[in-house]
């Protein structure tokens, strides 16, 4: 121990005495550590760290699924539910759950809030194995249709207000009825949002025809997911043995509920923490260059010391020892980087990043922190010290100390690191490339609507108070009316949902004069509600026939606008203008048909990277919805609208709180978060990686310049020119780049193929990238490799040889 501190003690008296080389290494190293550290911290919160809550390996995500029509992945009807409740082996609860929107008006006046809630049933909170923070949990009868209202608050509702313990069994204005609360939740429980409410509903008509509930599952101690899985599919067959009509052709979905929280990130996060290795790599191979650099000049006292007898498992280990002293410094600097990028990180991700509250840097990523410190002391700093404490004695000893550390061993060294420094930076780019090439392709796709200038605010309608579909109708035609009287409002509707919202509502229908398929086999459609001028508003073209308008209510033919591509579909050899579809079934005598009275041209409802899918546009005025978008356009800033719509819905019903309030264009920013996410991140891994194997090279030919300056001053003394000069060293020094080049081509054409369900328009090989990147990268090292010949051609022979 006191050998290994003796060491310690001199490799800081060297640092101190080199601080050029010290500050250069550390700093390149900070960089690589602290990108690592702070990328597998948003690793561990979102990827490795288990949900918290009691065994939580046992929750699952209950879902249904029907392949043939179009549903791989869909969500539970009411019914079906029940059964899977009340069926199963495997399961200790099972919980069904929707989203919901409370309206909350506060005592003594004021606006009210918008509070984002879910409906759940009684099972909810013993899934998850959590009691109430204060008060009680829900009880079967609180499920009933008629049960009174009640609610539970999210722990940070209850904060806002006030965090009264006494609040229990107080009743507060929600919607427009006074509603009891049972209790409040623990801290930090994500899964339920603001608030609380019971899905009371009458079961059997929920039905088994919609899809509108998410199972919650807590599996039973030692049932295994296979099992589950197995059971429930078991339970799916009975069903559509018992059921034909409604459940044909319809399965189970069960599979751990952290693994569906993560599945749409899992595979960038990965990576994007390659990636960051990939740089700290690099940033190693520098430094070992700069050591070897630094050891070679050092050679004739290595050297001597091992001729006066000093063992090379001595010279190795103090030489390690200072390696060890650069990476620990540039671990804590690293960490220290890692604290401010962490936040940055969840910041460019723009909300988007599930389970982003438990990204923190805890004691496991310390420790990880630690071993990749002593990793990279071993990385650059091993292979240089083995070199240099084997030195060539008798030609050392013979040339004075001009030498190369380790002689060609030395020279080989550096080479291979430039080498493999290129060919990173290479494959490295390339992806960035590729994501970047993805992303524009995205913020290229038309959307189909015109986004700015736009404002959007959501509203909700609540059924204690807007049952009937006559209130729903008068509060949007009122709503409209006063909105296209605001200053700066050119036209305003409403819709629901919104395009690119993450919201769509699917609706399987049947064509008039068409064979009746088969049960769970007909086509389906997004249906959007819409009012009268929302094509106009959003500046979609109508191709054919006419828009919706007011005409379109209750009591009128029923009519639809369909897009082109469900006219393309479903009408592709006919005209689809009155033509008649029925979302019930065709033999029914009280069925209701749709004569659809325009084709409008294709917006992108569910993402940009995919094809439109199918569309109908139903009067919101012929199947009023309880939930809408307003959209308003403008010629001004569109949130200088924000007030006087704000204050337009408060004087018409001011128990009504507008929610999501943004811009148009805020739709297709959310769209491309991710990608944008992705692709920046890649990006400045890439451009970071670039910069570092610059260096690398620049590093290596200026060193090798410096070594060979009598060799250059003989070549210019017997007459070689400049150009002759600068070609030998650029050719030197480009030879290593040249290789790494080609390894780095073949290397990204293997491993991009990980990148395959992150690009859009833009294939895993796209030879124009790989070429552009390929071309880049070599200027650059031209241009590194250039200077010193530049400098080498300048050398004074006389100046030289005088000295020799």
């Amino acid at each position: 121990m006191h050998d290994i501190l003796n060491d310690i003690r001199i490799g800081l008296r060297g640092l101190r005495q080199r601080p050029g080389f010290s500050l250069v290494a550390i700093l390149t190293l900070s960089l690589g550590i602290g990108a690592t550290t702070a990328m597998y911290a948003v690793i561990q919160g979102v990827l490795l760290n288990p949900l918290d809550y009691p065994e939580p390996e046992r929750l699952m995500l209950v879902q249904e699924k029907n392949p043939e029509a179009g549903f791989p992945r869909f969500s539970l009807s009411p019914l079906n539910y029940r059964d899977y409740r009340d069926m199963n082996q495997s399961f200790e609860y099972l919980a069904a759950a929707t989203g919901a929107s409370l309206a909350w008006s506060p005592e003594g006046g004021g606006p009210a809030q918008q509070w984002r809630a879910r409906a759940v049933t009684h099972e909810f909170l013993e899934v998850f194995g959590v009691k109430p923070l204060v008060g009680r949990d829900f009880g079967p009868e609180d499920d009933q249709p008629d049960a009174p209202p009640t609610v539970m608050l999210g722990y940070e509702t209850w904060q806002k207000l006030g965090a009264d313990p006494n609040i229990v069994d107080t009743d507060l204005m929600i919607d427009g009825t006074s509603t009891r609360v049972l209790g409040v939740l623990p801290e930090g429980l994500p899964t339920a949002r603001e608030a609380l409410i019971p899905l009371s509903m009458d079961w059997e008509e929920g039905g088994r025809g919609g899809h509108w509930l998410i199972g919650f599952g807590r599996l039973k101690d030692g049932v295994t997911v296979e099992a589950a899985r197995g059971d429930l599919e078991h339970v799916a067959a009975t069903l559509e043995a018992e059921y034909p009509d409604s459940n044909s052709g319809w399965g189970s979905i069960v599979d751990p509920l952290q693994k569906r929280m993560v599945e749409n990130v899992e595979t960038a996060l990965w990576i994007l923490l390659g990636a960051v290795g990939v740089v700290l790599l690099i940033a190693c191979a520098n430094v070992a260059n700069l050591t070897l650099t630094r050891l070679a000049r050092q050679e004739r006292d290595v050297a001597v010391r091992c001729a006066l007898g000093a063992g090379r498992w001595r010279l190795l280990r103090q030489m390690l020892s200072e390696s060890l002293v650069i990476a620990i410094l540039a671990g804590g600097l690293g960490l220290l980087l890692a604290r401010f990028g962490v936040p940055l990180l969840i910041h460019l991700d723009a909300g988007n990043l599930p389970r982003a509250d438990s990204i923190t840097i805890d004691g496991p990523v310390l420790g990880i922190s630690l071993v990749v410190t002593l990793l990279t002391s071993l990385l650059f700093g091993f292979a240089p010290a083995f070199s240099a404490a084997r030195p060539d004695l008798a030609g050392t000893m013979k040339d004075g100390g001009r030498g190369h550390a380790g002689g060609r061993r030395g020279e080989r060294l550096r080479t291979t690191l430039v080498l493999g420094e290129v060919a990173l930076a290479l494959m490295l780019s390339i992806a960035a490339g590729l994501l970047m090439k993805s992303y524009g392709n995205l913020l290229s796709v038309e959307p189909g609507f015109d986004a700015a200038p736009l404002w959007t605010a959501s509203v909700n309608l609540p059924a204690s108070s807007y049952e009937e579909d006559e209130r729903k109708v008068a509060f949007y035609q009122q709503l409209l009316d006063e909105a296209r009287a605001l200053p700066g409002v050119e036209a305003a509707a409403t819709v629901m949902p919104m395009p690119l919202s993450g919201s769509d509502y699917v609706l399987t229908f049947n064509i008039e004069g068409r064979p009746t398929p088969e049960p769970n086999q007909s086509p389906n459609a997004n249906i959007r509600f819409v009012s009268e001028d929302y094509f106009d508003t959003l500046n979609i073209p109508v191709h054919k026939g006419r828009t919706l308008d007011r005409r379109d209510r209750e009591g009128s033919e029923p009519v639809l606008v369909i897009n082109q591509a469900a006219a393309e579909t479903f009408w592709s050899n006919e005209d689809s203008l009155g033509a008649r579809i029925t979302f019930g079934r065709p033999e029914d005598e009280d069925t209701e048909w749709y004569k659809i009275v325009g084709v409008a041209a294709n917006v992108h409802h569910s993402s940009l990277d995919g094809e439109p899918a199918p569309a109908f546009y139903r009067s919101v005025y012929q199947g009023t919805p309880d939930f809408a978008t307003i959209v308003l356009r403008t010629a001004d800033e569109p949130t200088t609208l924000a007030g006087p719509l704000r204050s337009t819905v408060s004087r018409i019903d001011p128990a009504l709180p507008l929610a999501r309030e943004q811009a148009g264009d805020a739709y297709l920013t959310d769209a491309v978060a991710e990608p944008r996410f992705n692709a920046t991140l890649l990006g400045a891994f890439g451009g970071l990686a670039l910069l570092l194997a610059a260096v690398g090279v620049f590093g290596v030919i200026s060193y090798t310049v410096a070594q060979q300056v009598r060799e250059i001053g003989v070549r210019i003394a017997l007459g070689a020119g400049t150009g002759r000069i600068i070609r030998w060293v650029v050719g030197r020094g480009f030879r290593p780049v040249a290789w790494g080049i080609a390894v780095g081509l073949a290397g990204a054409m293997l491993t991009n193929r990980l990148l395959g369900s992150l690009v859009f328009g833009v294939p895993t090989v796209d030879v124009v990238t790989y070429v552009t990147v390929a071309v880049g990268l070599a200027i650059v090292a031209l241009a590194a490799c250039l200077f010193p010949a530049l400098r080498a051609s300048h050398i004074e022979p006389v100046a030289i040889l005088r000295d020799e």
